[in-house]
């Protein structure tokens, strides 16, 4: 293997090799995952370029002879776990077990002491040629993220409406207030304050809550959609009385038809309480599935 490491442009303007990454990462999954969802193109050139979160990254790609055969991503935050550094590695099917993943690993792990991080962090899929590969490079497993994946379309019929009776009569007090797209400015106070109510949330000791406030929603939430060709369709719940968000589920939508990944933050108060409105009642039986990701935690990025 001749292989070169070459870093991608994260501008916009590097187009053929951002589209080379998505192809890598389009082939993996097919074989990796195949019963999907996969990353379509333009939500995986907003994630690459821009992140979740909008913290600092690079992305380096390495060809062979000319070709795509692999590449890694490393997120570098700026505001929590400072010490850390997210990294995802992604290797071409045709082009595994000839050094290329570890060679891209250790090309990551200087690229992350120069920035002065100490750890690595990924999240393999459970099973995956990813969690042997973290396994035989050191890494240690962290938590375990599951990932749902619901057919509506294969919903038990009637299912939804049995459901509804319960939750409004557990939701006396609330009424539900919804929105396509950003985050409005008015309830942008209140959906900081339902997002930390996810900061008792289970989590590797040594990973920080990152605390929301109202700029946050506006850079990592509201600034940041446009960038993936995703609108987000949110519903939440308020408190009659107070007028406050007791808790909202939020559902990307990617252009294409199919929805993201969602999640039901509520506020530290409400829980416990069954609202109703705000209760996230979870698949039906038989209409969805659950995918495992461990997160894996690589130290001591010297060895």
């Amino acid at each position: 293997m001749r292989m070169n490491i070459e870093r991608v442009g994260l501008s916009g303007a590097d187009t053929g090799k951002i589209r080379a990454c998505f192809e890598v990462s389009l082939a993996a999954q097919r074989v990796d995952e195949p019963e999907g969802p996969w990353f379509t193109e333009r939500p995986f050139t907003g994630w690459l370029t821009v992140g979740w979160d909008g913290n600092p990254r690079e992305a380096w790609l390495a060809t062979d002879q000319g070709s795509p055969a692999g590449w890694y991503r490393l997120e570098l935050p700026v505001r929590e776990n400072v010490d850390q550094a997210h990294l995802d590695i992604v290797v071409h099917p045709a082009a595994r077990r000839r050094g290329l993943g570890r060679a891209l690993l250790r090309h990551a792990a200087g690229r992350a002491a120069e920035h002065g991080r100490t750890v690595l962090n990924g999240d393999p899929r459970r099973g995956s040629p990813g969690e042997a590969f973290a396994r035989s490079a050191g890494a240690k497993p962290g938590m375990v993220d599951v990932q749902r994946m619901l057919d509506i379309g294969k919903l038990e019929k009637g299912r939804l409406a049995r459901l509804r009776g319960p939750a409004e009569r557990a939701a006396a007090g609330y009424s539900l207030v919804s929105w396509a797209g950003p985050v409005p400015e008015e309830y942008i106070e209140q959906a900081a304050a339902v997002y930390n109510g996810m900061a008792d949330a289970p989590r590797d000791p040594e990973i920080t809550h990152e605390p929301w406030d109202a700029d946050r929603v506006r850079e990592r939430v509201n600034d940041l959609r446009r960038h993936y060709g995703m609108r987000d369709y949110t519903v939440a719940a308020r408190h009659d009385d107070t007028g406050e968000l007791a808790g909202l589920t939020e559902v990307p939508g990617i252009h294409g038809g199919e929805a993201g990944a969602s999640r039901a933050p509520a506020r530290a108060a409400a829980e416990g309480r069954d609202d109703g409105a705000s209760r996230n009642h979870g698949a039906p039986t038989g209409a969805d599935r659950d995918l495992e990701r461990p997160g894996q935690r690589a130290h001591d990025l010297g060895q």
